[in-house]
């Protein structure tokens, strides 16, 4: 029997995740997970929910993988939160930066690493999946080629909980905009924006299409359906020079947004790999503009 003061939670495990680990994801945060975490192991995501959710719902989240299967358990508070927790441990992100989670922010940091402090909350971009850590590793080769970052103008699309934006700042760039059309993610990253004490990033759900300033780099770290959606924006706010970093790619997916980007005068100069994802650093095409 259950003590009065304990709240039940639903867990919600999905398997296999596969290669649709990302698309999974979104699909629950999207139903209101209060947090996703990756049981490697058993190649499952594991999401937790304060409302039990069946029926149409969980069709949903079957019809992303298929064969899948969806299992919803209750769980107590403690119990989800430990496991989370256990999952979400301070650890070094790519080459400069390190990650500490807001209920360890007193952790022991290795070497000269940045520190980035994390409350994941209802937003995807912990920082440990690997589409994250590649695209965090792109920022880091962009800005080293980068002159005068105080002038540099940066923006994050699909921001999450903030993480790319926070290391761009941390990292010297003077103007950084970050945009997520989901206002859970926006609270998320602005709240993740207070306690890393970035006062440069401003976070907003402005729409893609409504923005008119040129960007120096773009980061943009989503699913490939609407990376093809945004081509055209992509092209039309990267200035002449700047750098657009593409990540949420699966390894195979490289040449089709290839092949996309290429149509609006945007060629691949880098591309780099994590397990099975991929990120990729596109510029101008020659006499494209």
């Amino acid at each position: 029997m259950k003590k009065s003061d304990e709240t039940i939670w639903f867990e919600v495990r999905v398997s296999p995740a596969g290669k649709e680990t990302e698309a999974v994801s979104s699909q629950l945060f999207d139903l209101g997970a209060a947090g996703v975490w990756e049981d490697d192991k058993n190649d499952t995501l594991v999401g937790y929910f304060s409302q039990v959710i069946e029926g149409a719902a969980v069709e949903r989240l079957a019809a992303v993988v298929k064969p899948a299967t969806v299992r919803v358990s209750q769980v107590v508070t403690d119990d989800w939160a430990k496991k989370y927790q256990q999952h979400f441990r301070p650890q070094p992100l790519a080459h400069q930066f390190f990650l500490l989670p807001i209920w360890d922010r007193a952790a022991p940091i290795t070497g000269d690493r940045i520190p980035i402090v994390m409350e994941a909350g209802q937003a995807f971009g912990t920082g440990l999946h690997a589409s994250t850590r590649l695209a965090l590793s792109a920022l880091e080769s962009a800005v080293a080629g980068l002159s005068d970052l105080g002038r540099v103008k940066l923006l994050d699309v699909g921001t999450g909980t903030g993480i790319l934006a926070i290391a761009a700042e941390k990292l010297g760039i003077g103007s950084v905009e970050a945009i997520d059309n989901d206002p859970v993610a926006v609270e998320v990253a602005r709240e993740n924006c207070v306690l890393n004490q970035c006062q440069l990033t401003r976070v907003s759900e402005t729409p893609l299409e409504k923005l008119k300033s040129e960007y120096d780099v773009i980061l943009s770290n989503i699913l490939l359906e609407t990376h093809r959606e945004l081509a055209s924006h992509y092209a039309r706010l990267l200035t002449n020079r700047g750098q657009l970093i593409v990540a949420g790619l699966l390894g195979y997916q490289c040449e089709a947004l290839a092949v996309i980007l290429l149509r609006v005068g945007l060629v691949c100069e880098s591309r780099r790999a994590m397990q099975e994802w991929a990120a990729m650093t596109f510029v101008r095409k020659v006499g494209a503009r």
